[in-house]
C-alpha cells in the first residue's frame, strides 16, 4: 500500500491537513490447509477497505473574551471507498453484498481559557446526516451533537 499526508500551520492559527491512503490486503495463500486450492487467493482481504482519505481545515482565534484564550474552529471530512462485506470469489458481483462509498463531514467548536486550563469543546458528527456505515456494514449512528467540559490539572 501507500500512504500521504500534508500538512500546513500558519502562525499558529490557519492549520490545514490532508491524508490519503491505499492498500492492497490480499490473500496470499495459494493452498487451504488440506492442501485443494484456495477459491480466495489473490482476493481483496474482506470488510477492509482498500482507499480512503481525510481532510481537516481549523482556525484558531486567540484572546477571545478572555486573555489567554482560544476559539478553535474546525471541520473535517472523511472519505471512504466501497468494499466488499465478504470475499470476492463468493457469489456475483452483481448481487454481492458491499459496503458503499462514505462521505462524512464532522465540524467542532473549542474554546479555551487560562491557557488551556479550562476547555468547552462542542462537536457535530456526521453534520449533514449520511448514512455511514462499519467495516461489517452495520450502521453508525447518524448526526450527534457533543459537548463537554475539561479542567486539566497540575
Amino acid at each position: 500500500g501507500i500512504e500521504g499526508e500534508i500538512r500546513y500551520d500558519w502562525n499558529d492559527r490557519l492549520h490545514l491537513m490532508a491524508n490519503a491512503s491505499y492498500q492492497d490486503a490480499r490473500d496470499q495463500q495459494p493452498f487451504k490447509k488440506d492442501g485443494k486450492p484456495s477459491v480466495t487467493y489473490k482476493n481483496r482481504t474482506p470488510n477492509k477497505p482498500w482507499a480512503f482519505a481525510n481532510a481537516e481545515a481549523a482556525y484558531t482565534f486567540h484572546n477571545v473574551g478572555l486573555p489567554a484564550s482560544r476559539l478553535k474552529l474546525s471541520m473535517d471530512y472523511q472519505w471512504v471507498h466501497w468494499f466488499y462485506l465478504t470475499w470476492e470469489a463468493y457469489g456475483s458481483s452483481k448481487t454481492k453484498a458491499r459496503v458503499p462509498s462514505q462521505h462524512i463531514t464532522n465540524a467542532s467548536l473549542l474554546y479555551s481559557w487560562n491557557q488551556g486550563r479550562y476547555n468547552l469543546p462542542l462537536e457535530c458528527t456526521n453534520l449533514f446526516d449520511k448514512l455511514a456505515y462499519d467495516n461489517y456494514m452495520l450502521q453508525k449512528p447518524g448526526r450527534a451533537f457533543f459537548a463537554k467540559f475539561r479542567l486539566f490539572l497540575q
